[in-house]
């Protein structure tokens, strides 16, 4: 009996230990946790210090600026002014074709020659981000030796499908065709020319074009450039040198909105100087069709040469195209005035007919008469 009692009092006495224990680990947790989360703990101490920190340098920051501005007395250079429209890189004055139709070079596949046949060629435009609105697909394609089959998809970062899809016949007899397409801010469009073998195309290019109420073929890419010892902190545009509004280094307009206007542009740097205005930059309309006269010279058994002198006042001269019987026989892009294309390799004592077409840099268009050379 003894021993039972003995037995049950050192279970009591263990019980006991073991809830002060318990206790006194809860109340060292506790003491541990409010010295890392409470008012004054760890946690609240490294906030504290941090804040002290950001603080310091916030003022440490603005103590600087205030020291730049009070030994920088330089402004920066004045901006130079580059504008992109279609073909056209202008400094300042800028020349546009259209008001209305706003279409996107910046997103186009060039053709030279194709000849389709089972494994159609397909042209596939992608990272469109940027271009808002695209409605339309328009071909330039300057030779198709028969009828060819087109099929435009289309998508918003999907995958292709029959139901995001036209399709249609571009004629022979009709190289410059526009596809419309339901409106959309397409991320992805491919475009895939001939289902018949044999057929051959070439010498032209895709554009996408978009609606008036997307962004406009007509834009500044990181045009705005100045230069300052200390850096340049924003550019400004006005419209009347008065009143001033922070902008981009690039920018987009709208060709509808603003055409026949001018703009002054200025850049201000770090320290807050601004640098002297640009000169007038205006946006002006260009519809006239440059000019070109054409000539026949160096005949021989074999070959002949077809001479052109072209001339345009306004947007400036983008290329040339030499038809023989016409056939495209050679494409010359160059601004030169003066230009000879050679065409070897004719049959002898036959005549040809020869014509020059010319192209301004926003995509008026003249030709001269029609020539005729004669081989011996």
């Amino acid at each position: 009996m003894k021993k039972c009692e003995k037995i049950k009092n050192s279970k009591g006495i263990t019980l006991i230990t073991l809830v002060i224990t318990v206790v006194v680990m809860l109340m060292l947790a506790g003491v541990a946790i409010s010295a890392i989360v409470g008012e004054e703990g760890l946690f609240s101490k490294t906030r504290q210090a941090t804040d002290i920190y950001e603080n310091a340098m916030k003022n440490e920051n603005s103590e600087i600026q205030n020291l730049i501005k009070q030994l920088d007395k330089e402004s920066p250079s004045v901006p130079i002014v580059e504008w992109r429209y279609k073909r056209g890189i202008y400094t300042n004055n800028v020349f546009i074709n259209s008001i209305k139709d706003i279409s996107y070079y910046d997103k186009r596949d060039e053709i030279s020659i194709y000849e389709t046949n089972s494994d159609s060629p397909e042209i596939e435009l992608l990272n469109l981000n940027g271009l808002k609105g695209i409605n339309k697909v328009r071909f330039y394609l300057l030779y198709i030796s028969d009828d060819i089959n087109y099929k435009i998809y289309y998508t918003e970062n999907k995958d292709y499908d029959e139901n995001n899809c036209v399709t249609g016949i571009i004629s022979k007899n009709s190289t410059g065709k526009t596809i419309d397409i339901p409106i959309g801010d397409y991320k992805k469009v491919k475009i895939i020319l001939g289902d018949k073998s044999g057929i051959k195309y070439g010498f032209g290019t895709i554009d996408l074009v978009a609606s008036p109420n997307g962004v406009s073929g007509l834009s500044i890419r990181n045009s705005l450039k100045s230069t300052d010892n200390v850096g340049i902190e924003k550019y400004q545009y006005s419209e009347d040198k008065i009143d001033w509004y922070d902008c981009d280094s690039e920018i987009t307009y709208n060709s509808n909105d603003c055409w026949n206007k001018i703009y002054y542009y200025r850049a201000v740097d770090w320290a807050g100087n601004v640098s002297e205005a640009t000169e007038a930059c205006t946006i002006n309309l260009d519809k006239e069709e440059p000019t070109i006269m054409g000539s026949i010279t160096n005949v021989t058994t074999t070959s002949f040469n077809i001479e052109a002198i072209g001339s345009d006042n306004k947007s400036g001269i983008y290329r040339y195209e030499f038809y023989i019987n016409d056939f495209l026989e050679k494409i010359i892009e160059t601004s030169e005035k003066n230009v000879t294309f050679e065409a070897k390799n004719k049959e002898s004592s036959t005549d040809y007919k020869c014509k020059v077409k010319i192209y301004d840099l926003v995509g008026n268009c003249s030709e001269t008469e029609e020539m005729i050379a004669t081989t011996y």
